[in-house]
């Protein structure tokens, strides 16, 4: 039989594991109720099933929705307004995907839907499960819910990069634009970058095809036209976080990068600007456009190919 002392012992282990987890899951779910975001809307219905799918598939055990101020490049840091019409909030960790906090616009619905279908054609080596098994009805309500992410307040898909440190935003190369200071940034982009980036800045070399995340496909694309002078001292200097990109603010000293930044300006400065609002056809990945298959897309691997 059990006695006194074993039920008292049981009880205090028992209100423990209530307090505990009223404090850390009840409490907090029950008395978050921020302000929107300015300009943030609910969900339309649509988007609402998605979400739901999302969350019935275990979506977000691989793909976080938040960005710390810390994860440089992936877009504004979350705030709490963000998530005012989230119930419950799929927050994510893991990130074994990328995070999809700003994934809106980045790419048409038809790549989406490809790529939910068949994962491997679009990126070579991913884990991600084909979810070629869902409805079309399904699958058409997950991609307005990921269409929907970073979308809802406004925000837009050329916004990933801007999460620049403040002392970096507004920086202004103290060298001229001259072919002088672009031939010396070519040299030592050379020397340093071109193992991964390719000679010319065109990725056109082994090491790009073999690193995950891969290195920027083509410098020449025209939304690179859109870097400032800060935003390309900051990805030198400072490196990519989560990528094989590193600091060589520990390797070249500030001229030496200003001058790097020289060469990358001039490497877009001759394409035409296309306007934004059709510019996510120049993202570095390549865009199933609509009536496309998987295959006619160029790089897509070909059945029996090996990859």
């Amino acid at each position: 039989m059990l006695n006194a002392k074993n039920v008292i012992i049981g009880l205090a282990f028992f209100l423990l594991i209530i307090g505990v987890t009223s404090l850390t899951v009840i409490v907090p779910a029950a008395t978050f109720n921020p302000e929107p975001t300015p300009g943030l809307r609910p969900y339309t219905q649509i988007e609402l099933s998605g979400r739901q799918i999302f969350q019935r598939e275990n979506c977000y055990v691989c793909h976080s929705q938040f960005v710390r101020f810390q994860d440089e490049g992936m877009g504004p840091t979350s705030q709490a307004g963000d998530f005012a019409y989230d119930r419950v909030n799929l927050l994510g960790t893991l990130r074994n995907g990328p995070d999809l906090s700003y994934e809106g616009g980045l790419y048409p619905d038809e790549w989406h839907i490809g790529h939910l279908k068949r994962p491997r054609s679009y990126l070579p080596g991913s884990f991600m499960p084909s979810y070629d098994y869902l409805s079309d009805t399904d699958i058409r309500a997950l991609v307005s819910y990921v269409q929907s992410l970073g979308t809802r307040n406004t925000r837009s898909w050329e916004t990933k990069d801007v999460n620049i440190p403040e002392k970096y935003r507004n920086l202004k190369s103290p060298l001229g634009q001259n072919n002088a200071n672009i031939g010396a940034g070519r040299g030592i982009f050379n020397q340093n970058c071109a193992a991964c980036h390719g000679f010319g800045g065109h990725a056109n070399v082994p090491l790009a095809r073999v690193f995950y995340p891969k290195p920027a496909a083509n410098f020449h694309l025209p939304r690179y036209k859109d870097f400032t002078d800060g935003h390309w001292y900051n990805k030198t200097a400072r490196g990519v976080p989560g990528t094989r990109m590193p600091r060589w603010d520990q390797t070249l000293n500030t001229e030496q990068i200003w001058y790097v930044v020289a060469y990358l300006k001039s490497l877009a400065a001759d394409q035409d600007l296309t306007p934004k609002a059709g510019r996510e056809q120049y993202y570095d990945k390549k865009v199933l456009q609509p009536g496309d298959t998987v295959r006619d897309v160029i790089g897509a691997p070909k059945a029996g190919s090996g990859h």
